[in-house]
């Protein structure tokens, strides 16, 4: 293969990313005389350029650093009952996968029952009607990444008589990017339909549920254009919310290691 071939094949700009040594010309030009005393040391040449050739293709098609999948959003102890007005006009937008206007904020979210009381710290993490709410705390970890297409809007808490005010600051996070990285044959104890999956050679489902106990390295992936995506949810995993290594990082040097409990996903190489 020409080195102009392996340049192209591999997406790098330019033969200098390559970090190949010196021609066999050169080597020639420089230290032997005829090419008979050249030829063993052009095919160890040869054997070296193909090994850095493959460990740059190797590198050039996974993805940097490592990756996280956390299972919270199938935490069903934090579900708070929470209740919307889809007249209002936020919701026509987020329907349409918009980003709700400024003079649509703050989102208005209401209590679900009458008489509902809510504490006086809300948790860090909770959904119900109205999507998934965070903190301001751990919003403001999450507006230092790259979120791509999700984004993050200040909500304000009602009673159930949708006119008096409940003092909790909180935000609704929501618009996430959905790319299919799941790789199910891979992955280890994926349960499917409730209905079906202890049937002799069910269909597999639309998407995945997680495994009960899940570990590092279960959950396989071959994540690809990231353009530096810090954040994702997989619409093959039920609940699937996957994070770069920095934004992991991020969170649990915030204290929230404990609440996302994450696993480390096994990158697998594109093909």
């Amino acid at each position: 293969m020409a080195r102009g071939a392996e340049v192209k094949l591999l997406g790098l700009k330019s033969r200098e990313d390559l970090r190949l040594p010196p021609e066999p010309a050169h080597v020639l030009d420089g230290n032997f005389e005829t090419l008979q005393d050249a030829a063993p040391h052009i095919d160890l040449l040869a054997e070296h350029n193909s090994r850095i050739f493959l460990d740059k293709h190797k590198e050039a098609t996974m993805a940097e650093g490592d990756f996280w999948v956390s299972a919270v959003l199938n935490d069903s102890s934090r579900v708070v009952g929470t209740d919307i007005d889809r007249s209002e006009p936020a919701w026509p937008a987020t329907r349409r996968g918009d980003v709700p206007a400024a003079e649509e904020l703050p989102i208005r979210i209401y209590a679900k029952y009458r008489n509902q009381k809510f504490p006086k710290k809300m948790p860090e993490l909770f959904f119900g009607k109205g999507g998934t709410k965070i903190s301001p705390r751990l919003a403001a970890i999450f507006r230092q990444f790259n979120l791509g297409s999700t984004w993050i809007c200040p909500a304000e808490l009602y009673r159930h008589d949708r006119v008096t005010r409940v003092d909790r600051d909180f935000s609704i996070i929501a618009g996430w990017d959905n790319p299919n990285f799941l790789v199910e044959e891979e992955s280890r104890g994926l349960r499917g339909h409730t209905k079906t999956r202890h049937l002799p050679n069910p269909a597999p489902p639309k998407a995945w549920r997680m495994p009960w106990d899940m570990k590092d390295g279960d959950i396989a992936i071959a994540p690809r254009q990231l353009d530096g995506l810090d954040f994702w949810y997989d619409p093959k995993l039920l609940g699937g919310l996957f994070f770069s290594d920095r934004l992991k990082a991020a969170l649990c040097d915030g204290g929230y290691a404990r609440l996302f409990k994450f696993r480390k996903c096994r990158v697998l190489p594109l093909h």
